[in-house]
C-alpha cells in the first residue's frame, strides 16, 4: 500500500473513478456537482491536482491522448481499490458537520434586525461593543440559542 497521506478528497476521487470507470478531471468535476457536491464541498481545483498525486502514488493509472486536447483519463489500480476498500471499512468516527459560512454570518448578524429599548441590557452591550459588532451579534445569537433550547 502507498505511504502517501490520503485525504477525504483523495477517497472521493478514488471512489468516483471506481464507480464511473475511467474519468477525466472534468468528468470528476461534473460527477461531484451531481452527487457528493451537495453534502461535501471542496475546491474543484483539487479534482485536477489530486488525480495526478494519486497517479504518482500508484493508486491511479493515466491514459493521455497523444494529440489534440491531450485529455488525461484516469483509471483506478488494484492498489487504489485496496486503499478505497480499506477506507470504506473503517468506522467514521467524526461527528456530523455541516459548515456554511453564509448561514453563520446570517445567524451572527441577526442582532441588527432586533429592536431593543435604550434601557435594555442588550442595547448597553451593543453600544459597549460598537467597535466589534460581530461580538455583539455573537452574544445575542448565543442568548437566542439558550432561549430556544428545549428544557
Amino acid at each position: 500500500m502507498s505511504t502517501v497521506r490520503l485525504s477525504t478528497t483523495s477517497y472521493v476521487v478514488l471512489g468516483l473513478i471506481a464507480l464511473r470507470g475511467p474519468s477525466t478531471p472534468y468528468d470528476l468535476k461534473r460527477a461531484v456537482g451531481h452527487s457528493v457536491g451537495y453534502f461535501w464541498t471542496f475546491p474543484h481545483a483539487q479534482l485536477y491536482s489530486e488525480p495526478r498525486r494519486l497517479r504518482d502514488a500508484g493508486l491511479l493509472d493515466l491514459d493521455q491522448e497523444d494529440s489534440g486536447r491531450r485529455r488525461m483519463t484516469y483509471s483506478i489500480t488494484e492498489q487504489g481499490m485496496a486503499a478505497l476498500r480499506a477506507w470504506l471499512a473503517e468506522p467514521a468516527n467524526a461527528h456530523f458537520e455541516l459548515r456554511d459560512v453564509a448561514e453563520i454570518k446570517l445567524f451572527l448578524t441577526s442582532w441588527r434586525a432586533r429592536k431593543t429599548s435604550p434601557a435594555s441590557p442588550r442595547t448597553r452591550s451593543a453600544s459597549t461593543n460598537a467597535a466589534s459588532p460581530s461580538m455583539s451579534g455573537w452574544s445575542t445569537g448565543m442568548a437566542t440559542l439558550r432561549m430556544s433550547r428545549p428544557a
